[in-house]
């Protein structure tokens, strides 16, 4: 039987244990501490959904998801597939109140959104967003979500992994700009938009999806970092309500090897990644970037994996000039190319 990915905002049914989870030594209290407070920044999310056939009895189907407050204006950070094409939105507080929420803005490849409290109260508790960057294998984790429907519900875990790339699980056409952490900690069916938290009641991812044979936890969680989502917040902060876009210069790269080296005649110190294809009237072509160019740094970065140099450029604005340093023909080449917003199609 082969592995799903799953992602998590629709209730199912139950069908197997979670495993057990290793990490340091804890005190009676960790995890008791962690409920507290993050728990009354953790929201469910319940979607009435768009569309469905007039002549059913039950025409829009629900579905439940999680999220956290950010902010005392009743801010939520949430997955994106949690609430696209959301009719209606209602929003259940840890304490139990329920508030009426509406879509602000969303990112569509790297599946997070936003939403807001209508009529928010002034005694909402946002939840502390912590460094992802600081994050080590073994580390002991907990996810607060809404599994199955169930409100506020803690499960712990260890971080399993970190920078897990998607690439086993997504086509090219649908890979996301960023990286995963992986966890042990059960996640569910309405999982999706919570956080995953360290022990010192932080954030530190966004939890997205989990892939089973199931369809149900066998302990391959993933989270998106939330230093990922954080590079994204201001955008997302600052935009009405809609989609925001996807950064695209329109090349195609992979890794050097030495077949290639010796038919480029590609010196063999030469650290970079090759343009195989450049997209007619796209970006880096009007900019003058070529096919067979090997790209050496982008601003002030270097990049030895294609889908990472894929994942920055996504997270880039439209309009945003990024200097390009290339190697062509033995001479280094600095080209300026402004970023555009991906086309529907290569989405």
């Amino acid at each position: 039987m082969g592995y799903r990915l799953i992602t998590l905002c629709v209730m199912g049914t139950l069908l197997a244990s979670p495993l057990p989870s290793f990490g340091a030594p804890l005190d009676t209290d960790a995890f008791i501490r962690v409920a507290e407070k993050v728990g009354p920044s953790v929201v469910s999310i319940m979607v009435r959904h768009e569309g469905g056939d007039p002549l059913s009895k039950t025409p829009k189907r629900d579905s439940f998801g999680s999220g956290f407050l950010i902010d005392q204006k009743g801010t939520i950070l949430t997955n994106r597939h949690v609430v696209e094409g959301a009719g209606h939105i209602r929003i259940t507080l840890a304490d139990g109140r329920e508030f009426d929420g509406q879509k602000q803005a969303s990112h569509p490849t790297t599946d997070v959104a936003l939403i807001t409290l209508k009529d928010p109260p002034g005694d909402l508790i946002p939840a502390i967003l912590g460094d992802s960057r600081q994050l080590r294998v073994g580390q002991w984790v907990a996810a607060i979500g809404t599994p199955f429907g169930l409100r506020n519900t803690l499960t712990k875990g260890i971080v399993s992994a970190l920078d897990r790339l998607p690439e086993n699980f997504f086509s090219a056409e649908t890979i996301p700009p960023h990286s995963f952490i992986q966890t042990d900690a059960s996640i569910n069916p309405g999982n999706s938009g919570g956080p995953l938290a360290n022990l010192n009641s932080e954030v530190i991812g966004l939890n997205v999806l989990i892939v089973s044979p199931l369809g149900v936890n066998i302990g391959l969680g993933f989270s998106i970092p939330i230093d990922t989502v954080k590079e994204l917040l201001p955008l997302l902060l600052g935009a009405p309500p809609k989609t925001v876009d996807v950064g695209w210069i329109g090349i195609t790269t992979q890794k050097l090897d030495e077949e290639l080296r010796i038919s480029l005649d590609i010196p063999k110190g030469l650290r970079g990644l090759l343009i195989t294809q450049v997209t007619k009237g796209g970006p880096a072509q009007n900019a003058g970037i070529k096919e067979t160019d090997v790209i050496l740094n982008v601003g002030d970065q270097s990049f030895s994996d294609p889908l990472r140099l894929e994942q920055f450029f996504q997270r880039q604005q439209e309009g945003q000039g990024i200097v390009i340093e290339i190697w062509r023909k033995r001479k280094t080449l600095q080209i300026t190319v402004v970023v555009a917003k991906k086309p529907l199609a290569e989405r």
